[in-house]
Parts: C-alpha cells; sequence; structure tokens
C-alpha cells in the first residue's frame, strides 16, 4: 500500500481534497473518499490508488464504455511512480445482499464476462468482498488486472457464484440458461375487424394532476382502479366508484410501466434502475435494484416477471424469491392501445396547429382499417400513453401539459 505522504501527494496532484483517512482495498490498494477541488457542492467520490506491478496503458483503463448503460462515471490516470488511480462516483455499501440481489448481480457478472471475452480483455474483479462492500464494484473493471493481482476469470467467477448460493447451478451444464430464462412473448388476441362499432364517449373530464409528463397507466383487472405514474408524486391510485386518489409511497424517481398482479392485490413499476412492489391490501412498498430493466409485468400465476437483455427472471411478489427452476415464463405482449372486444384502437396523436396558433395533441380513436372515428384534443406536444379497461368501459390517457395551466392531468371517459 501507499503511506499517507504519497497519497495526499497524488490528491494534490489530481486536485482532490480527502474527506476520509484511506482504508486497505481488496487489492492491497487504499480506498478513500474525496471531493474535486472548486466542487461548490462538494459532492463525495471514491478514489482507489495502487502502485501497479507491470507497465499499464492507460487506455485499457477506459472502462465505462464497457457496458453502455454505467451509471456511475470513472475517470483513472497512471501518475508518475506506475501509480494506478481511479476516481468515480461515490456508492453507499451494501449491508446484505437478498436472494433477489444475489441474483441480479450473478447475471450482472455473466454479461460483464461475457462483454469482457468478447473484447479480449481480462479483470480478475470478481471478489466478494469487494462486491458486497459496494454494488458498483463491477465498474473498476481492470484495476486488478492493472495492478498484477487479477486471477483468471472462470476461477474468480465461479468461486463468486458459489458465496452467491449458486453452487448447485453450476454443476448443470445449462446453467447459464436457467439463471437467465428465456421470454416468449404470445400476441395479444386482435378483435375481428367489421362493422364500424358503436359507441358513446362521456367525458369524465381529469382524475388527477402530476407537476410533469405522466409516463404510464394501468387498469385494475376488475377494471375499478386506475394506477398512473409521472413526475412528482409519481405514482397514484384512484379508485373509479368513488373517484378518491391515493399518492402510494414511493422513493422520489420518476416511474414507468405500472402493472398489476392478475388478482390486483400487487403494483409494480419501475424507474430507471429499480423495481418498485405494493402490497396494495396493506398496503407496503418495496423497492428492489435491478439495473436496466426493459419491462416488467405479472405472468397469469401472478409471478412478477423482469425482462432485460439477458431474458427474464421470475419473482415470487411475496417473498421475493428467484423461480430459477420454473418453467418458462409467458407474457402476452403489450396491448398498444387495442379495445379488448370492439374493433378499434387508441392512439395519441402528434401535436398540430390550432386555429388560436397554438399547439395542440389529439386523442384519436380509429376502426382496425384506419378510419378515424373519434378525436378530441388532451394537450400539448404528444399524448405518452393511453388505456383501455379491461371490461371495455373506460379509456385513461396521460397528457403532456397544458401551455395555459401548466398541469399535466390524466383523463378518463366512459365509453358507452
Amino acid at each position: 500500500m501507499l503511506d499517507a505522504t504519497a497519497i495526499r501527494s497524488c490528491c494534490a496532484t489530481l486536485r482532490y481534497v480527502p474527506l476520509s483517512p484511506a482504508t486497505p482495498g481488496p487489492w492491497g490498494d487504499s480506498v478513500l473518499t474525496v471531493r474535486r477541488i472548486g466542487d461548490a457542492s462538494e459532492t463525495p467520490l471514491r478514489m482507489r490508488l495502487s502502485l501497479c506491478q507491470e507497465a499499464v496503458d492507460p487506455k485499457s483503463l477506459q472502462v465505462d464504455n464497457l457496458y453502455p448503460t454505467n451509471l456511475v462515471p470513472q475517470q483513472a490516470s497512471l501518475l508518475p511512480g506506475n501509480i494506478l488511480v481511479t476516481v468515480r462516483s461515490f456508492c453507499q455499501p451494501t449491508e446484505q445482499m437478498d436472494a433477489l440481489e444475489r441474483l441480479a448481480l450473478a447475471r450482472f457478472c455473466l454479461r460483464c464476462l461475457s462483454d469482457l471475452k468478447e473484447q479480449g480483455r481480462s479483470h480478475g474483479n470478481f471478489r466478494l468482498s469487494n462486491l458486497a462492500r459496494d454494488p458498483f464494484g463491477l465498474l473498476d473493471l481492470g484495476f486488478a488486472a492493472a495492478c498484477g493481482r487479477a486471477r483468471p476469470d472462470q476461477e474468480a467467477l465461479h468461486e463468486v457464484l458459489c458465496q452467491l448460493g449458486f453452487k448447485e447451478l453450476l454443476a448443470k451444464p445449462d446453467w447459464e440458461r436457467s439463471l437467465c430464462r428465456a421470454l416468449e412473448l404470445q400476441p395479444e388476441p386482435t378483435p375481428q375487424a367489421g362493422a364500424a362499432p358503436s359507441f358513446h364517449l362521456e367525458e369524465k373530464g381529469s382524475l388527477c394532476t402530476f407537476d410533469g409528463e405522466v409516463t404510464g397507466l394501468a387498469f385494475s383487472p376488475d377494471s375499478r382502479r386506475l394506477a398512473a405514474t409521472g413526475y412528482h408524486p409519481f405514482i397514484q391510485l384512484v379508485d373509479l366508484a368513488e373517484r378518491r386518489v391515493v399518492t402510494l409511497p414511493n422513493s422520489g424517481y420518476i416511474l414507468y410501466q405500472p402493472a398489476f398482479s392478475p388478482d390486483g392485490s400487487w403494483l409494480a413499476a419501475r424507474d430507471y434502475q429499480s423495481v418498485h412492489l405494493w402490497n396494495l391490501d396493506l398496503p407496503q412498498h418495496r423497492e428492489i435494484r435491478w439495473p436496466c430493466l426493459l419491462r416488467l409485468d405479472f405472468d397469469p400465476n401472478g409471478r412478477l416477471v423482469l425482462v432485460d437483455q439477458d431474458g427474464a427472471a421470475v419473482l415470487d411478489p411475496v417473498t421475493l424469491a428467484p423461480q430459477i427452476e420454473a418453467e418458462p415464463v409467458t407474457l402476452h405482449a403489450p396491448r398498444s392501445g387495442m379495445h379488448p372486444t370492439l374493433p378499434l384502437r387508441a392512439l395519441g396523436e402528434q401535436a398540430g396547429m390550432t386555429d388560436h396558433g397554438g399547439l395542440q395533441a389529439h386523442l384519436q380513436l380509429l376502426d382496425l382499417e384506419g378510419n378515424l372515428l373519434w378525436s378530441t384534443g388532451v394537450c400539448r406536444d404528444h399524448v405518452p400513453d393511453v388505456a383501455f379497461s379491461p371490461d371495455g368501459n373506460w379509456l385513461a390517457a396521460g397528457s403532456s401539459g397544458d401551455d395555459y395551466t401548466r398541469e399535466f392531468p390524466v383523463f378518463l371517459w366512459r365509453m358507452t
């Protein structure tokens, strides 16, 4: 390890101020919290220093582009004396990982290992001591190899997966497939085209409002409740019979893709790096870290299905235990504004000029042949989301705002 004098010298050279004493890292390195000189917000950063045992090409340390969804930027420098220094955003340590977090971490290990092999690079970074203390530990890819303390990839990964609780899987020839189940999307049945449907829309006005654009809508299976996500207050649950609006507990991030379980007792949504799950009978809220999520939904058996670029993970919503050996997952493709029984679809039109010179986007109903049946102005710019209730009696639309009121409402119409 470097002594305190050398560490202070490195900080001064790179124009950082230490905020904590240096502590030993997992590879004989030194780790400390610093801030950048001139940073008025005094944002804490994590610095790692090590005396390399061999010559290092600084370009090999540019690991941020390894995986495009990395959200923690990192800078690497090689100082005179072959001292390697990396500085990146600070992450709070993980006290104890549950089964779901272990599964997510194992999948991330596999993805990084595959990406590095395709590039002909090694890392030797899969150490549980590092991963457990820092959920973003894998963003230091290349550090151990540069310090000359790397281990063979497969050996390190095998040890970590055993300690994460996947020892039995490793004995199977297709353990990667068992860990990352493939997802088979089944298209929803399309209403048969025919004569123009007979319907009437009773305008009910605004249900609830957000401080920014509405990002998602979902009806409960019994069509009695509507979940809406957007900017603050992030997620609201509306009782359609009583017009009662409840803001569900959340972590203060913009949410997307709300989804109800088949029995209506669970509600899920996602932000850019986590899954949020509410037990509506209690109510109870839980946040599950799951970066790079593409889609979430419940399957017909009430299991929560999380889809990322590795495939699908199936979870029990009660225990959140991953069902690795579960039967293959079947989800229906998103309905994309199709009425459940009538041959018509709803979509939001991009904004067009109005008679008074403003911009207004319209919500439209069309038959399956594309004939326009009904249209009404909803908001400016675009209509971000539309949804029919499962019983076909309600139509909801989100809003991208109003130029006059600066409100972002959710609108509801009853179809008769």
